[in-house]
C-alpha cells in the first residue's frame, strides 16, 4: 500500500512570518487530506527554537509512524551552540533531519554559518533541507549547487 508523506509541516508560532499552527490543525489536514505521515519542524521565526524542538518530539512520541521530527535553527546562534542542539535533537529527540530557511534564518547557503549546518548534517548522518523558491538569489537551487562545485573545486 502506498503511503502519503507531507515532508512540510511546521508546528507553533513564527514570529518572521506571522504564522501559528497546532497540534489539532495539523491532525485534521492529515485526516481530511488523507496523509499518512508528517516530517514537522518548528518555524524559521520559532522564538524558543529549544522548547519547539521539544514540543515537536512529544507529538512524535505521541504519534508514532505518523509524525517525524526536523530540527530547525539558524546557524547564526554559533557553531557550538548549533551543533549543540542538532546533537541534542538528533540523540535525544530522534529528529531525522535539520532545515535551513533562507529567509526565515537570513542564511545564504554558500556561507560559513551554511557549511556549520550541512557539515553537521553529514556527521550526525541526517539530510540537511534547504528552503527555496522565487524570492531572492538564496532561494535558487542551481544557482547555489552551481556556485557551490565552483567554489570547492
Amino acid at each position: 500500500m502506498t503511503k502519503k508523506i507531507d515532508t512540510h509541516a511546521h508546528l507553533g508560532e513564527c514570529c518572521v512570518f506571522g504564522l501559528y499552527a497546532t497540534e489539532e490543525d495539523m491532525v485534521r489536514r492529515m485526516d481530511e487530506s488523507g496523509v499518512d505521515a508528517t516530517i514537522v519542524q518548528p518555524y524559521p521565526g520559532a522564538k524558543d527554537y529549544v522548547k519547539r524542538h521539544d514540543e515537536i518530539a512529544e507529538l512524535c512520541a505521541k504519534y508514532p509512524g505518523r509524525f517525524f521530527g526536523l530540527a530547525s535553527l539558524s546557524p547564526h546562534v554559533g557553531k557550538d551552540a548549533y551543533q549543540c542542539e542538532i546533537e541534542r535533537c538528533v540523540k535525544d529527540l530522534k529528529v531525522v533531519a535539520l532545515k535551513i530557511h533562507t529567509i526565515g534564518h537570513a542564511v545564504n547557503p554558500l556561507s560559513e554559518d551554511a557549511d556549520v549546518a550541512f557539515a553537521t548534517a553529514h556527521h550526525f548522518g541526517i539530510p540537511a533541507m534547504v528552503h527555496t523558491g522565487m524570492a531572492s538569489h538564496f532561494h535558487c537551487p542551481l544557482f547555489a549547487f552551481r556556485l557551490r562545485i565552483s567554489i570547492r573545486s
